[in-house]
């Protein structure tokens, strides 16, 4: 299937790639690292293979026509996996700054109630958990190596 994009337009998907990824899609498709780089406008066909990219002159750096589109596509696949990973980071973010807010507004509320109060006891408990669960949460995004002594045998 081909697609027809502008050269500028493949240069900046090219750039937006995390570190590795020109490896990762050789790797995959069992190519050279350089057949790659000459897909998204390298020219040393020396070490790497011509991959059906045809470039017109024209506005926003010429118009490209790929003839096999499995490059590019793979390329857009984890930009997209970059853009989950981003979105999911901001997720856990927010929902700690929002429990860290409620601690804040949780101690004060505590303190204006007086520390023997009934609803002061009930919101300390809720601290608590809340507490617990972010204590978890880091240990688990710390990985499960950080759980216990390890495998035991």
């Amino acid at each position: 299937m081909t697609k027809t994009i502008s050269f500028n337009e493949l240069r900046r998907i090219k750039d937006c790639l995390p570190d590795g990824s020109m490896h990762k899609i050789a790797d995959r498709l069992n190519v050279s690292v350089q057949t790659v780089r000459n897909y998204f406008g390298g020219s040393n066909y020396a070490f790497g293979k011509n991959c059906g990219l045809h470039i017109e002159p024209g506005p926003d750096g010429g118009i490209v026509v790929l003839d096999d589109t499995l490059i590019y596509d793979m390329a857009l696949e984890i930009l997209n996996e970059k853009q989950e990973e981003k979105l999911a980071k901001l997720k856990q973010k927010r929902e700690q700054n929002n429990l860290n807010t409620y601690s804040k507004f949780s101690s004060a509320l505590q303190s204006i109630m007086g520390e023997n109060s009934k609803a002061a006891k009930a919101l300390a408990i809720s601290d608590a958990v809340i507490s617990t669960w972010q204590g978890a949460n880091r240990i688990l995004a710390a990985g499960s190596n950080s759980f216990g002594p390890g495998p035991i045998g």
